[in-house]
């Protein structure tokens, strides 16, 4: 994957993200960066995705992504154990 040049973190940067964004009809609502976004490192966005928060982390110059979502049971129990298994917790 070529590095973008671009100092401003971006999904534009990553076609394949795009894509599959695209593919699955997802809907930015916000978005928020670490410092001002013409300096910043990172943005956060807020994506709906198939009725579901997704956030999506972007990094800037061609760095790179991470995709989190949420789980798939509204319970605290059940959220707090899926985090822990995500995160290799005992």
């Amino acid at each position: 994957m070529k590095k973008s040049k671009s100092k401003v973190p971006t999904t534009a940067d990553y076609p394949v993200l795009v894509a599959w964004l695209n593919k699955h009809n997802a809907r930015c609502h916000w978005q928020a960066s670490h410092g001002e976004m013409a300096h910043a490192v990172t943005a956060i966005e807020g994506w709906l995705v198939n009725g579901h928060i997704v956030i999506v982390e972007v990094y800037s110059e061609g760095r790179g992504w991470n995709i989190y979502t949420t789980s798939d049971d509204n319970r605290i129990d059940v959220s707090l154990l899926d985090a822990e298994l995500r995160i290799g917790l005992p």
